[in-house]
Formats: structure tokens, sequence, C-alpha cells
């Protein structure tokens, strides 16, 4: 059920971004062809989500321009990166200290 909220959040995300990029590309539209995106963006023949995946954007191309579409889609793939770096940064600190440590709390000792 919290993967399916995450694709509803996704989805309606990605749409909102578009529009703001200047894409008038229906609601209904994103939803489709979205999960296909992410779905070839999966696959191990892209390197970072650059890849065929550009090509499976171009399934909204009939809204837009090619041209605007794959634009839109290097700028996201750019910036859901930089935000999941952004996400993690807080973290690095701790993490590294417990490595450094040699200990993990998510992980039980070994049994005798």
């Amino acid at each position: 059920m919290v993967r399916v909220l995450q694709i509803y959040v996704l989805v309606v995300g990605t749409w909102a971004g578009a529009l703001a990029f200047g894409l008038m590309i229906p609601l209904w539209v994103m939803a489709v062809y979205l999960p296909i995106v992410l779905v070839v963006g999966s696959m191990p023949v892209n390197v970072a989500g650059f890849g065929a995946v550009q090509g499976a954007w171009l399934l909204m191309a009939p809204w837009s321009t090619g041209e605007r579409v794959l634009a839109f889609s290097l700028v996201w793939q750019i910036a859901i990166i930089i935000a999941g770096v952004a996400r993690g940064l807080p973290f690095v600190k701790r993490v590294v200290a417990e490595i450094a440590a040699g200990s993990s709390p998510a992980v039980p000792p070994p049994r005798a």
C-alpha cells in the first residue's frame, strides 16, 4: 500500500514539475506513461537513469515536442539525483562514525 502511495506522489509531483517546465501533459497521460518510464529506468541498460529512459519519455511527445520532453526528462532526473543526495547528506557523518567504530545497531551479534 505504501508503494502505491509513493507512485501516486511521484506521478503528481512529476506532472507538476512538467507543468512548471511548460509541458501541457495531462495528468492521466502522466499516470499511464510514468510507470512505464520507471520500469524502463529500472532495467540494467541505463546508467543512473539515463539511456533507454529517454526513449520511454518520448511516449509523451504527442502532448509536447520531443525536444521539450527530453529536456524535461534530463532536468527532472538531475533534480531527483540532487534531491536524493541532499536527503542523505545529514546522515553521512553518523554512518561514517558507525563504520569507523565497527558497530551497527541493525545487525544482531553473531551466534556462538
